[in-house]
């Protein structure tokens, strides 16, 4: 299952017991507002390749901004991994590999 933005609740682990969280692996992805900035037309433009999406006029630089903290600082306050695009996406993507196989090697199945 994948859920996107602002759909999973910081909060989201209370809803599941130790027998489902086992296999759980949740990974938050964010992009800076420096990013956001020097990126917005790139990323606004991608907006309908995962789903269907209508002009949206509250997509504003800095209503995406905000978002994107928001959801930093719920998630991290939630102490849960969060990972940044800074500046560069394939650098953010290779952390996340990166992340995820060490995840997977400490994983007692």
């Amino acid at each position: 299952m994948e859920e996107k933005g602002c759909y999973v609740p910081f909060d989201w682990r209370r809803d599941f017991d130790d027998h489902y969280l086992k296999d759980i692996r949740f990974i938050c992805l964010a992009m800076s507002g420096e990013y956001v900035k020097s990126h917005f037309n790139d990323v606004t433009g991608h907006a309908s390749e995962i789903e269907s999406r209508k002009a949206d006029e509250d997509c504003t630089l800095e209503n995406m901004q905000a978002d994107n903290q928001r959801i930093i600082n719920g998630f991290q306050c939630a102490g849960e991994p969060v990972i940044v695009i800074e500046d560069d996406y394939e650098k953010a993507m290779h952390l996340l590999l990166v992340w995820h196989v060490e995840v997977c090697r400490t994983d007692v199945f």
